[in-house]
């Protein structure tokens, strides 16, 4: 008996061969290339670290990983002719928090790359993430450094499963006055309130003056409100005595904060937004910030 393809399914099958397949994810370690395929004329056995053994890698930097949930690292050395390159794989739970760990140690004055789904090159070293790796190269090979860096980043980047992609929640922040490369995602809460933790984040530019937008999503509404009292529970033990802020159909609060300065936060559905260091015309960022989170 002949089995025929319904043309649908014919038609799916050949758009996914022509998109190229990304590679399941079988961990860190097996994401590594060989060194034949870097042109290493040798390599160190990979070595594996899980939370428990991470100290033992990175010391103090330890703790900011495991706050984003670091899962596993995968640490090979390559050697070339004329020099080396290190290759540390950091496996996170999901592509959020590879970004978030990737834009807590991100440098924006660094030179940015089209490697994964944002990537960039300071001097000897080269950072990018892809889904939920983050890879952190390091050369030592003279003048042969940077394109060391750029082939092993290419090599590793077309090993790694998952969409060259900045998370969606990104898209939440109104492109006009952000700072460039600013978007992150944190673990740490804003203005010091747990409630608000974890949050989206960018900076924004008004001539001279900058401002943080904190944008905090939540389980809903209630959970929004409860966010924004415990700011407003803040900012009153601080003496900060906290203003109503009426704007359209929206009831939020001001205040100066005694530590971080002039502060505008709002809910909105199960969201809250806070504006810290506010241009003298806020209502269009937030207004549009509100809109692009509905």
């Amino acid at each position: 008996m002949k089995y025929r393809l319904i043309p649908a399914l014919t038609l799916a099958l050949a758009v996914y061969a022509q998109a190229g397949a990304r590679p399941r994810d079988p961990g860190p370690a097996a994401l590594l290339p060989s060194p034949h395929s870097l042109g290493a004329v040798a390599a160190s056995e990979t070595e594996c670290f899980g939370p428990e053994e991470l100290f033992e890698y990175i010391n103090g930097a330890a703790p900011l990983y495991l706050d984003y949930g670091f899962e596993r690292l995968a640490h090979r050395v390559y050697r070339f002719e004329k020099g080396s390159l290190t290759a540390d794989l950091y496996a996170m739970p999901d592509p959020t928090r590879a970004f978030g760990i990737y834009a807590a140690e991100r440098d924006a004055e660094a030179t940015f790359v089209e490697t994964g789904a944002e990537g960039y090159r300071w001097g000897d070293v080269l950072r990018f993430f892809r889904g939920r790796y983050y890879v952190k190269l390091y050369a030592d090979a003279g003048e042969d450094t940077v394109p060391l860096l750029v082939r092993a980043a290419k090599a590793i980047d077309a090993r790694l499963p998952g969409r060259a992609v900045l998370p969606s929640a990104t898209t939440w922040f109104p492109e006009k006055g952000r700072v460039p490369h600013s978007l992150s995602y944190t673990v740490e809460p804003p203005l010091g309130v747990e409630a608000l933790a974890p949050a989206w984040k960018a900076r924004y530019r008004c001539g001279d003056e900058e401002s943080t937008l904190w944008i905090v999503p939540t389980a809903g509404a209630a959970q929004a409100e409860a966010g924004l009292a415990a700011l407003e529970t803040q900012l009153r033990e601080y003496d900060a005595a906290p203003q109503p802020w009426d704007e359209a159909d929206r009831t939020g609060l001001r205040a100066d904060h005694p530590y971080a300065g002039p502060v505008l936060a709002t809910a909105s559905g199960a969201r809250v937004f806070v504006l810290l260091n506010p241009p003298p015309d806020s209502l269009p960022l937030l207004r549009a910030a509100r809109e692009r989170c509905r």
